[in-house]
């Protein structure tokens, strides 16, 4: 879907033998391209990648992909708009979602990504990769104006495939409450989630996270989540 010319394999001869990941290779081949003059670059790359265990080596495939650019094809009818991180993040959680799966995301510590801008994968509890930005030290190591956003993830947890399940559409009218949550800076919205749903139960069959302020008004280390939760019976009316 991107307008611009895809040119070079990721992979390089070197980087094909015991290779720990895909990352080089993907911004090897992003370089490639900027250098062409693409203006909007979407690439990704499935292969094998080596993992030291002690004194053993594991070898598995991975899944990766790099962003960088305009996020949508140059068109008169909206102004153009640079990807960012919630973009590289909505590709993975498509992703995982054609096995019939979804992804949680915790705080990543991975060096290669920036600390404020990058997250784990997690599947059922379980880290199988990480996304984000491009660290501030190895973007300021490559010639190409704008933030760089990257994934790689484990291919095994993704072809797990879960058993879908087909739930009868209630009869019933939903209630919607809004709240705003004044929290840490440093807590999750995910986390957040997590805690109202074990609270709640099924009841709560939407949670949506919609605005995040920081500023006028709130402590410094402090940020307001503004969620809508969405309740709903499969079997009577809900009351206040």
């Amino acid at each position: 879907d991107s307008p611009a010319q895809v040119i070079g394999n990721p992979m390089s001869n070197e980087q094909s033998v015991m290779r720990t990941s895909l990352i080089p290779g993907l911004v090897d081949a992003l370089i490639v391209n900027v250098v062409r003059q693409s203006r909007s670059i979407r690439l990704f790359e499935y292969g094998q990648c080596f993992t030291a265990d002690g004194d053993n080596l594991t070898q598995g495939f991975r899944i990766g992909g790099v962003l960088w650019g305009l996020k949508d094809p140059e068109n008169w009818s909206q102004p153009a708009k640079i990807a960012d991180f919630f973009d590289i993040k909505g590709d993975v959680e498509r992703l995982v979602a054609t096995g019939g799966r979804s992804a949680t995301f915790i705080v990543s510590t991975r060096s290669a990504f920036h600390p404020g801008q990058s997250a784990d994968i997690c599947i059922d509890d379980d880290v199988v990769g990480t996304l984000g930005r491009l660290s501030p030290e190895l973007q300021s190591k490559l010639d190409i104006d704008g933030d760089v956003f990257l994934f790689e993830c484990d291919v095994e947890p993704l072809l797990l495939n879960r058993q879908r399940r087909h739930d009868e559409v209630s009869r019933y009218p939903s209630i919607r409450r809004d709240l705003a949550l004044v929290v840490h800076e440093s807590v999750t919205s995910e986390s957040v989630e997590k805690l109202i749903r074990d609270a709640v139960g099924e009841l709560l069959v939407e949670f949506r996270l919609f605005d995040v302020y920081k500023g006028k008004g709130i402590d410094s280390i402090e940020k307001s989540l503004a969620v809508g939760l969405t309740f709903q019976d499969p079997a009577k009316t809900l009351t206040d």
